[in-house]
């Protein structure tokens, strides 16, 4: 069997769609059911790329464990689903880069921090599962970003060796989750500045930007 010398990894939120404002929203919402007020910049630093099951304790400021901790970390995706239906739009030169990526043998990956019904809508809506060779979401790891386990797991769901696989990510903590699976990591500029982003190997602004020439 040949192995795969290449592969691509994408993050979902902010870098699939460009929807990380509607998921701002979300926690503010969810925010102000529970008495806790969620700005931009705590959005930022303890929010992003993380799995709900962590920050609804952060938010709250305390454990929870069993069948609350289930129920509060389902309440934020259930808002940010019916905030964004009906609105998936992939982001710029993403649907042709990923033909490319088929037709050059390149195996690809989705691995998001969300919940899978998240990832089922997207794909619902724009009819992207088939560029997929992967899919790893919220329910496959125990570590949010920057712990490089969802990098790690697609990376070995996909047989291709860490040092030959291109993280694409939006956030600081999915930046870091990347590195720190020691893989090439291009950042999308949909939520920070490259300046942000300046532990990237590579930004851009869309995929209009990126050929496979620059993945080498």
């Amino acid at each position: 069997m040949t192995v795969p010398k290449l592969a691509c990894i994408f993050d979902m939120d902010g870098v699939i769609v460009d929807n990380v404002s509607y998921h701002e929203k979300a926690w503010m919402e969810f925010g102000k059911k529970h008495g806790v007020t969620v700005t931009k910049k705590i959005f930022d630093e303890k929010i992003s790329g993380r799995r709900n099951p962590e920050i609804v304790q952060i938010l709250l400021g305390k454990k929870i464990t069993g069948k609350e901790l289930e129920q509060l970390s389902a309440e934020q995706p259930a808002l940010y689903r019916e905030l964004y239906k009906g609105k998936s739009k992939l982001i710029a030169g993403l649907e042709e880069f990923l033909k490319k990526c088929q037709r050059n043998n390149i195996p690809t990956a989705l691995a998001t921090s969300s919940p899978i019904e998240n990832v089922e809508q997207l794909f619902n809506e724009t009819n992207s599962r088939s560029f997929f060779n992967a899919i790893t979401a919220q329910h496959d790891v125990t570590k949010g970003k920057p712990d490089p386990e969802i990098y790690l797991l697609s990376a070995k769901k996909l047989g291709v060796k860490s040092k030959y696989c291109i993280v694409f990510e939006d956030s600081l903590s999915g930046v870091a989750s990347g590195k720190n699976a020691d893989m090439k990591v291009i950042g999308i500029t949909t939520t920070h500045t490259p300046e942000e982003l300046h532990q990237a190997d590579k930004t851009i602004k869309d995929y209009t930007e990126i050929t496979l020439e620059d993945l080498a």
